[in-house]
């Protein structure tokens, strides 16, 4: 019978390669020949307490490790777990699962025990030490008569080995495309687990029959769990909550509570993944069904019992990663928006290593070939230059995205935080602090909108220093007066009015508007008069707040629909008293876009235009188009570098200047501005 060579690694011992690859070829024919009382002995050769650790060797390029889980034997079956190692170029890899989990406490260790032979010294043992995170799923993912196939990061890639951990990460997309599924572990069972299996029974045992042949073709329908009936009984009850219905609530809630919804890498793990499937302790569950109950349930009660639970719901720490996750599940892969992914994993995800938070979703990045980042994981955690090095990753990646796209994409991704240990450029986002201070973006990184400030203008990537980057464009106004009015979360209140406060805002602007007509000279006083008419000055405060649409796919927000908007903000208090469908949709509207103006200021220019920024803003702060951003852009003078440099403190919604104007466009009298 043919044996293909496959490199494996070995106990390290001082011989050559050209050996140790001839001996592997002998081992692999004798293995195959082995008799059954040799078998036998191999199995039962138990590891003392002096088994070496296991040695890595090297990996050639485009090859993986696989592990071969060895079946479980009676004796020592709970406190020994058996494997070997084998080496293989992942494009010819065998059939394998990739395990997906929380690496949890790597303080705590237990032993791997690897079987590793050659024809010099026959079948000898080494261990690897892993987390007890991981050697509980390895205990009940083994299989009692037959062996299983799994990669699985924290033992197939040397992780003492800085170089491999940076080439090998590299290659995780593609390791997890090849893999037959994904598993993901999510810990021994307890009493959640027996409910959340009760719950998924009934949802099988009352699912509405399919439909297609596609529907034949999917998984247990993720969409027809949409059944709002179906949903009643199993979280709700027919004639309101009971104490089970009560019961599953808290065990969904609490399910989405569990760390491996929090990681980094689960994103990729789980999105280009062929089949996900959950493990939890004897539960095991198609993750697009468990995804599709829950936010079918998010859906179901944002209008039962007043929100409630709902609220409840989106609160968790796994909701968020688990609504990207189904989303972009069915996305093309290939259309998956990097800045929107990294955008969305800042929100919600976490790493221990801050790097991770750019290096894990680098299978994503569109960048062109002589741009693409490599991981660098040679300075460790507890490196004094550890800091630098995370500095270093993600200015690299703003680097990269502006010259590989020839815009500022990036820039949609700044937004004000709190105190951070990093001590970044203002124009690169910091990855790893989601403490935000002033709400969302204008635009939200990922998504379409129909700005186009700049006219369609293309970034020309021109720098030497790493830390500066040179932009062109056009100061077209300052910021004379910032409003004092906060408008809180929609969502946070049951009446939008009151999250808005449009009225009071219309005062303030009115009168603050006429303090500064009489402060500027007549000769530098716009032609444009102050704001007197109430009623136009609300419906353009509105679409100011609105930020003409930002959230929505409906920009520009037309004059009709902007007089429904109005009329729906001033007559219906609440979502009670909506009627009818399309004053409902107008009033979701208003609550979803209201959301960009949270934690921002409303401000007047020296022209008497309005706009909306974040509240960090200052007057005198600089209001510029720049060449690549599809907004205006906020710059302010910094005080201790020379003439020409500017702090970027985030782009803003300009009234009148978010599609174009020709003021000012002409290429040659563009501004060169420093950012650092």
């Amino acid at each position: 019978m043919h044996c293909p060579l496959q490199l494996r690694d070995q106990v390290l011992r001082p011989r050559s390669l050209e050996l140790i690859l001839q001996s592997d070829r002998i081992a692999c024919r004798h293995s195959q020949k082995m008799s059954k009382i040799q078998f036998r002995n191999f199995r039962k050769a138990v590891p003392d307490s002096t088994t070496a650790r296991y040695q890595y060797g090297p990996l050639p390029d485009n090859y993986i490790r696989l592990l071969k889980l060895l079946p479980c034997r009676e004796k020592d079956s709970l406190t020994t777990i058996e494997c070997e190692l084998r080496s293989t170029r992942l494009d010819e890899a065998r059939v394998f699962s990739a395990l997906s989990y929380a690496w949890g406490n790597d303080r705590q260790k237990e032993s791997l025990i690897v079987k590793s032979s050659s024809f010099l010294s026959g079948w000898s043992s080494s261990s690897i030490s892993i987390t007890p995170t991981l050697f509980a799923a390895l205990k009940r993912l083994r299989h009692p008569t037959s062996v299983v196939w799994l990669w699985v990061d924290q033992v197939c890639i040397n992780q003492r080995d800085a170089e491999e951990r940076s080439t090998q990460v590299k290659m995780m997309r593609a390791i997890y495309e090849k893999a037959e599924r994904t598993i993901v572990w999510l810990g021994y069972a307890d009493a959640d687990t027996e409910v959340l299996i009760s719950i998924i029974d009934e949802l099988k045992k009352n699912m509405p029959p399919p439909q297609s042949d596609q529907d034949v073709q999917q998984e247990p329908s993720h969409l027809r769990v949409r059944d709002r009936d179906l949903l009643r009984t199993i979280l709700q009850g027919e004639t309101g909550p009971t104490g089970i219905t009560w019961t599953r609530r808290e065990v969904l809630i609490r399910f989405l509570g569990r760390d491996w919804f929090r990681r980094a890498w689960v994103y990729q793990e789980a999105v280009v993944a062929t089949k996900v499937e959950v493990v939890w302790g004897r539960l095991r569950v198609s993750l697009d069904l468990v995804a599709a109950l829950v936010l079918s349930a998010y859906s179901f009660f944002k209008s039962e019992e007043g929100g409630k639970w709902y609220k409840q719901l989106k609160e968790t720490k796994g909701f968020g990663p688990l609504r990207s996750i189904w989303f972009d599940r069915q996305e093309d892969r290939g259309a998956l928006d990097f800045l929107g992914i990294l955008w969305r994993a800042r929100k919600y995800l976490l790493a221990t290593d801050h790097r991770d938070m750019v290096y894990s979703f680098l299978g994503f990045h569109d960048f062109r070939p002589e741009l693409q980042i490599r991981p660098d994981y040679t300075v460790s955690l507890a490196d004094p230059k550890y800091a630098c090095s995370v500095e270093d990753s993600f200015i690299i990646l703003a680097r990269s995205a502006i010259a590989s796209s020839g815009t500022l994409r990036i820039l949609t991704c700044i937004a004000p935080t709190r105190h951070s240990v990093y001590k970044l450029p203002s124009w690169v986002p910091n990855w790893a602090e989601r403490r935000f201070t002033c709400g969302s973006p204008i635009v939200l990184p990922g998504m379409t909108n129909a700005f186009d400030a700049s006219q369609g203008k293309q970034h020309d990537f021109v720098t030497s220093n790493p830390r500066h980057m040179i932009v062109k464009g056009h100061i077209i106004a300052h910021i004379r007066s910032l409003m004092e009015h906060k408008i809180n979360n929609c969502y946070s209140h049951s009446r939008v009015s009151d999250a808005i406060g449009l009225n009071q805002l219309v005062s303030e602007v009115l009168y603050k508007s006429e303090l500064l007509k009489t402060e500027m000279p007549s000769r530098s006083q716009p032609d444009i008069l102050p704001y007197t008419d109430k009623t136009e000055l609300g419906k353009i405060l509105l679409r100011v707040i609105l930020a003409d649409g930002a959230f929505s796919a409906e920009q520009p927000i037309g004059a009709s629909m902007l007089d429904e908007l109005l009329r729906v903000y001033q007559h219906v208090s609440s979502l009670s008293e909506v009627k009818g469908v399309r004053e409902h949709e107008l009033y979701q509207y208003l609550r979803q876009n209201a959301s960009v103006a949270h934690g921002k200021a409303v401000f007047l220019t020296d022209r008497m235009e309005l706009g909306l920024g974040y509240a960090n803003l200052r007057c005198g702060d600089i209001i510029c188009l720049l060449h690549g951003s599809n907004t205006p852009c906020i710059l302010r003078r910094s005080p201790k570098m020379t003439s020409g440099c500017y702090k970027f403190l985030g782009q803003c919604y300009l009234d009148g200047w978010m599609y174009g104007r020709n003021e000012c466009q002409k290429e040659e009298v563009a501004t060169a501005f420093t950012l650092v």
